[in-house]
């Protein structure tokens, strides 16, 4: 949504979803086009991308998947001192734990 205030004497708050809404709302109200103008190409946009909750839930699900995944990989296929394995178990607990409590 964009919100805009105008006046400087008497503000007028007005809530648009589209930028074409806006300027039709403000011409009703006889604003100064030249001023409009002025203003709007003062107006700096940047776009924010983000993702959504669920989608970085599932990536950090797949990056603890494919951690327990090579630690298991690990186990089998080298030889590991005592201390060693029970480093990688503990590290498996802990992962499967996080894991076990997440709502995903």
């Amino acid at each position: 949504g964009i919100n805009a205030e105008y006046g400087e004497t008497n503000p007028i708050t007005f809530r648009a979803s589209t930028l074409p809404e806006l300027f039709r709302f403000l011409m009703k109200n006889r604003c100064d086009q030249d001023a409009l103008l002025k203003e709007f190409l003062k107006l700096r946009v940047e776009m924010v991308l983000t993702a959504h909750p669920t989608e970085v839930n599932k990536r950090t699900l797949l990056h603890k998947y494919a951690n327990i995944s090579s630690t298991l990989r690990k186990k089998e296929t080298e030889k590991l001192t005592e201390v060693e394995k029970w480093s990688l178990e503990n590290m498996l607990k802990s992962v499967i734990k996080t894991i076990w409590e997440t709502d995903e």
